[in-house]
């Protein structure tokens, strides 16, 4: 798989969760952002973003992120595995995170591809 198919896969699972994630990209550039559905995904870039998914240094999945009285999180173990499964995708277990403004103990994936 090209490193644009290993994104879009990994990408298309994290919109169907919508968990909060935290980018890197070869820019510079660095910012929270949650991905809500598959429209927002073309075959080789963002549809309402100016970024193709070669761009992407890392995406940082945060199993749960406290925002005052609010939590946002989702079916994590499915999340898990479903990234997991994506051939060419290099998941980064993490515990006990630590990015603001996610509220420790978190769990996260870290997610980076071959190239």
């Amino acid at each position: 798989m090209t490193v644009s198919e290993v994104w879009h896969a990994a990408l298309s699972i994290i919109a169907d969760f919508s968990p909060m994630t935290y980018w890197r990209m070869t820019n510079g550039a660095e910012f929270w952002w949650t991905l809500t559905n598959r429209t927002q995904l073309l075959d080789d870039r963002f549809a309402e973003e100016p970024f193709l998914y070669t761009e992407i240094v890392s995406v940082c999945v945060v199993s749960e992120v406290r925002f005052r009285q609010e939590v946002l999180s989702c079916d994590w173990l499915a999340l898990r595995q479903g990234l997991l499964s994506v051939p060419g995708l290099h998941v980064e277990e993490m515990g006990d995170v630590k990015i603001p403004p996610a509220s420790p103990p978190n769990q996260a994936l870290r997610l980076t591809t071959a190239a």
